[in-house]
């Protein structure tokens, strides 16, 4: 009654044959393989990602230091006009006083100007904005 025979136990089920775990084993190798395959066409592609991000990131980098750069050179030509609004205002002050030597007050203002304007051509060079850009290019991203 508790004893099982073992013919009549397996009797139920039929042991595969070895083609049929031969086929198993052959189809668990071909989804094993296609899963290699699809592991190395990711990993390709977050290589080829990476690539992308990084020259990104240069591109980005590059940008950065021209807004400054820029942003540097409006500041100062800001300054350099409240420097000739605050200069013309005393130019004019010194007119008034000065009108009676205006021959020489003329004469030592144009040599003035002509120093200021060789002066900051000197001192602020203009800063050349296309030669440190860098060329962002559009790819697909396949």
């Amino acid at each position: 009654m508790g004893v099982v025979d073992e013919e009549d136990g397996e009797a139920g089920h039929t042991a595969p044959s070895l083609q049929q775990v031969g086929g198993q084993i052959n189809e668990a190798m071909t989804v094993m393989q296609d899963n290699m395959r699809a592991m190395a066409e990711r990993e390709s592609q977050l290589s080829n990602l990476e690539g992308k991000s990084d020259a990104l990131q240069g591109a980005s980098s590059g940008f950065a230091k021209g807004a400054k750069r820029l942003h540097d050179q409006q500041k100062w030509q800001r300054y350099r006009l409240y420097i000739a609004i605050i200069g013309t205002i005393i130019w004019i002050v010194a007119l008034v006083m000065f009108r009676r030597h205006l021959v020489s007050f003329l004469v030592l203002t144009g040599v003035l100007a002509v120093a200021a304007y060789f002066g900051s051509s000197y001192l602020w060079p203009p800063v050349d904005l296309e030669g440190g850009q860098t060329q962002l290019v559009r790819t697909s991203l396949e």
